[in-house]
């Protein structure tokens, strides 16, 4: 036979108090005697009594929590925003119910039947008397909000903007919100959607939509270019040439060009590394007599600064002094 639940009568009679004492030591502590809450919390724990929010909730038409719905937990996007929210509503003594609606990304895009709970969530928390709710929404919660807007307060809707609407509703920057969504359905695995997504280099962007628009006159008569690792992995050493060519006379690039061995920071706590990277690179390019130097990199441009002593520059600020003429 399992033993009776401890309930707060239990605990009163036990601590030699009232209800109402039992009461204060859970929700006002400042009000008791400290030697009085010191007994009745000692009863708690002994009896194991947990206090009902059922009751405070009924009292006051409003629980102690706020609700949080999210479509797709998968998307870090929303788990940030749940971090975030969680988070705040601690620093104001409060906790956080979240709820994951279904909607996923992955039906969005491949054009699958998207099941979709938030409005059932909504119902549900309510008939709990949240004590505000949260909504992150992929499409428009009007509908569900109607519902419930004479028995939760606040709303607030994440990211999705009805116009004329009378709740609240926070936007993310845009910015922030395609870097995030480009991410988050490159980690998907996703290659083709309805929409066409260009992140360009600034290198390719110059040589494909700036110079065909600019009219760049040659500021130098010999330029030695070095391009980079990262620049011939994503195919860039033809637009790098091709500017180049525009704001020289003549634009070079070393036989011996090599890695310079730099590696993001290597090169400064490990200068020998692009010492003997860039021997063979470095003594063609003093050979060549170059008046300038460029690349595509400031780390890059750094080492083989070092190497040949001569000055370095990224080519686009070659290319926006070309255009000054």
């Amino acid at each position: 036979m399992h033993p009776r639940t401890p309930n707060i009568g239990a605990v009163a009679r036990a601590a030699g108090v009232s209800v109402g004492t039992v009461s204060n030591a859970l929700n006002a502590p400042d009000r008791l005697a400290p030697e009085t809450l010191d007994r009745v919390l000692g009863i708690i724990d002994e009896l194991g009594y947990i206090r009902s929010s059922a009751g405070r909730t009924l009292i006051r038409n409003a629980a102690d929590d706020f609700s949080l719905i999210v479509p797709d937990i998968d998307n870090s996007l929303f788990v940030d925003i749940a971090r975030g929210a969680q988070l705040t509503a601690a620093e104001s003594g409060q906790r956080l119910v979240m709820a994951n609606s279904g909607f996923s990304s992955r039906d969005l895009v491949t054009g699958r039947s998207a099941h979709d709970a938030q409005d059932d969530f909504l119902g549900y928390f309510a008939e709990a008397r949240s004590g505000g709710v949260l909504v992150c929404a992929m499409r428009d919660p009007t509908t569900g909000i109607a519902r419930i807007r004479n028995h939760v307060r606040p709303i607030v809707v994440v990211n999705f903007d009805v116009p004329g609407a009378d709740w609240c509703t926070v936007l993310m920057d845009n910015e922030q919100a395609g870097r995030i969504a480009v991410e988050h359905i490159a980690d998907l695995g996703i290659e083709h959607a309805g929409f066409d997504v260009r992140v360009d280099d600034a290198v390719a962007f110059a040589d494909r939509v700036l110079l065909p628009k600019l009219d760049p006159q040659a500021v130098v008569d010999t330029l030695a270019l070095h391009p980079t690792c990262s620049s011939t992995q994503l195919g860039l050493n033809p637009a790098l040439e091709r500017i180049g060519s525009a704001v020289a006379r003549r634009a070079v690039v070393p036989d011996a060009w090599g890695c310079c061995g730099f590696a993001g920071d290597r090169g400064m706590l490990h200068p020998e590394l692009t010492e003997s990277a860039t021997a063979a690179e470095a003594a063609e390019v003093r050979g060549l007599g170059a008046d300038a130097h460029a690349s595509c990199n400031r780390t890059c441009e750094i080492g083989m600064t070092r190497a040949t002593g001569e000055d370095y520059r990224h080519v686009l600020e070659l290319l926006e002094e070309a255009t000054r003429v």
